[in-house]
């Protein structure tokens, strides 16, 4: 077998092996958790599960933990359980760590059962602990919006079958691996594990998310921006200790190979359970952009926020002409802030570059009555906002004519206040939470991708004589007269609607505005 050949078959499988140094910082961190509650922890009578084990780094890093702290290696019983679906790496892990394991080839997220003790692989440790004291690892990640990774249908309906709106949408796989190891852990143990980035903000993961906010408290979380710290898997990833059956105390953060302290984040600054994701437990930040009495309501009580979906995508395809009628098809590309650069800027869709797409709507309406009314709901005066983007971008339809491609998410107020939301959505601040909030879920960990659901929840400001002063600007940024003074003066407008007044946000948004925008003179 090639290398080349070798390497996409673990890309299939998700599994790319941690870094030593990574397994062993957070084993370390696992052992302080554990050792809270639990003296002993140290002990050779903790119990530790790593489910996708691969060639064993984590449970030989807990062998070498306990060896260092005094405990002989040599004990009888097995302590240390693995497993992995790769037959190879099992023998390979087993050899390894040698008589104090038990490794199993096996699917851990159906032969590992905590719901029916004394059935399922290492039943005894249900029967006679109550659960694992550790679990451990770095699950497979199989991003299900990437074909090659994508579990077959029969696996995922597999997956549905046995762990319900845990393993529904586009979420992770690993995040299944999450869910079901608070399930396996026992009442005050500790799950520790290697995820991707996504898992902290995507919708999709918000099962996860909440199963997790039910049975547990998130104790540490580590995170890096580096995307090499596995080679060849091109992957933002994070690490987060959770302890089963704990009230939520203050989060210990730390950042990069060096597990660098960041100032930790206080339980009344973290709600777990918001639907909003877990993106501020890895927001070192540039100061507090918390706003309190500085917001005023939000996005979605003065808009109607929708996004839509690949039936729409596709369903368009064939009245899609180049240029020759008023519908502009606009996409993410085609949207820079406050403007749109339709016929400007070459798009792709469908496979197909254009210089100025339209959707020929007369016919749509007339052949594809399914469409007719979602068509109708769209060409109507709106605010387009972009994803994947640096900052929130967005521009106006001021007369209904655009057509929005997915993923433009459709922003629809009164008429007479396209604009204020507009320069709502534009201010510097909100760019700040959004990130602070949502960071993960884009493709580049630098980016914004919000949903229509995370739009509507963005606050509006609550000084409405600076807000209407920062819309008067935005509508002079469209008109085209734009120089670097002239956003500044925006950002500040913008800024002080929601009672912030801090010039290093300024300086870092215009920073990240696109550099064709910024025209001075």
């Amino acid at each position: 077998m090639s290398a080349e050949v070798a390497l996409e078959a673990v890309r299939r499988r998700g599994a790319f092996y941690t870094p030593e140094w990574l397994a062993d910082a957070l084993v370390e961190r696992s052992f302080a958790s554990l050792r809270r509650t639990e003296p002993s922890a140290d002990g050779a009578s903790i119990n530790v599960l790593d489910p996708a084990c691969g060639d064993g780094v984590f449970l030989d890093s807990v062998r070498r933990f306990r060896s260092a702290a005094g405990v002989d290696p040599t004990v009888s019983r097995p302590n240390l359980f693995g497993m992995d679906i790769d037959a190879g790496a099992v023998g390979s892990c087993q050899a390894r760590l040698g008589p104090g394991a038990d490794i199993r080839v096996g699917d851990a997220l159906f032969d590992v059962d905590a719901r029916t003790p004394g059935s399922g692989a290492f039943a005894d440790v249900f029967v006679r602990h109550g659960g694992f004291d550790l679990v451990v690892g770095n699950p497979p990640f199989l991003n299900r919006l990437r074909r090659a990774q994508a579990p077959d249908r029969e696996y995922a309906a597999r997956l549905r079958a046995r762990f319900g709106a845990h393993a529904g949408g586009y979420a992770d796989v690993a995040g299944v691996f999450l869910a079901q190891a608070v399930e396996i852990v026992r009442p005050g143990g500790v799950v520790a594990f290697v995820l991707p980035r996504s898992l902290l903000s995507t919708r999709d993961a918000n099962a996860i998310r909440q199963v997790v906010a039910r049975r547990a408290a998130l104790e540490t979380v580590w995170w890096s921006d580096d995307d090499n710290l596995f080679d060849h898997a091109r992957v933002r990833v994070c690490a987060i200790v959770v302890v089963r059956d704990r009230e939520q105390a203050a989060i210990g953060r730390f950042r990069d190979r060096a597990w660098r302290s960041v100032a930790p984040l206080a339980a009344s600054d973290f709600d777990a359970a918001a639907a909003s994701g877990w993106g501020s437990l890895t927001d070192d930040g540039d100061g507090d952009w918390m706003l309190g009495g500085n917001a005023a309501g939000t996005i979605g009580d003065l808009a109607a926020v929708t996004a839509d979906f690949r039936d729409q995508y596709y369903g368009i395809v064939p009245y899609v002409r180049e240029g020759g009628g008023p519908h502009q098809l606009v996409t993410c590309g085609t949207i820079d802030p406050l403007t749109s650069l339709w016929g400007q800027r070459p798009v792709r869709f469908a496979k197909r570059t254009w210089a100025a797409p339209t959707v020929d709507a007369a016919a749509l309406r007339a052949d594809a009555p399914a469409l007719r009314s979602w068509l109708d709901a769209r060409t109507v005066p709106k605010v387009l906002v972009a994803t994947q983007t640096r900052i929130v971008e967005c521009t106006v339809d001021v007369d209904g004519s655009c057509v929005p491609c997915v993923p433009v998410v459709t922003v629809v107020p009164a008429p007479d206040h396209l604009w204020r939301v507009a320069a709502a959505l534009s201010a510097p601040v909100v760019t700040r939470l959004a990130l602070r909030s949502y960071r993960g879920a884009a493709r580049s960990i630098d980016a914004i991708k919000l949903s229509a659901q995370q739009i509507a929840a963005l606050p509006l400001p609550a000084d409405p004589d600076a807000w209407e002063r920062a819309t008067a600007l935005a509508t002079v940024l469209a008109s085209g007269r734009r120089s670097t003074d002239q956003w500044r003066a925006f950002a500040v407008a913008a800024n002080a609607a929601y009672g912030i007044d801090d010039a290093g946000l300024v300086a870092w948004w215009l920073d990240r505005l696109p550099r064709r925008i910024k025209v001075d003179g």
